[in-house]
């Protein structure tokens, strides 16, 4: 079973680097399946097979580009994000714990 390739096999170092350029200070990256990011190594020599950068590659990029923006893997995922996108996702999640909270105690008050 045969597809059709591209110059480059994966070309997501290319593609990262050229959206770094373009972000914004509130936008937020997700690159999924980060368990792949083994790096170009672990091919050894079989590139039939897809082949993928290191996730510290992934990082110099963004370091090189974004110094101040953080990387983060998660559930098989990587979040490239600015301080203001991550400070926004942390009051957030602060809001939903609070608020899951409120909920919780008026149920326990209603069942007295």
């Amino acid at each position: 079973f045969e597809t059709a390739k591209a110059e480059l096999d994966n070309p997501i170092l290319l593609e990262l680097e050229s959206t770094l350029r373009l972000v914004e200070e509130n936008d937020v990256i997700l690159i999924d399946d980060a368990r792949m990011f083994t790096g170009f190594d672990q091919c050894q020599g079989n590139y039939n097979s897809e082949c993928f950068p290191a996730v510290t590659d992934l990082k110099k990029i963004v370091c090189r580009l974004k110094p101040s923006w953080t990387f983060a893997l998660e559930d098989d995922m990587i979040r490239i994000e600015s301080g203001g996108a991550a400070a926004r996702r942390d009051e957030r999640a602060a809001r939903t714990k609070k608020d899951k909270s409120k909920k919780s105690k008026s149920e326990k008050a209603g069942k007295k």
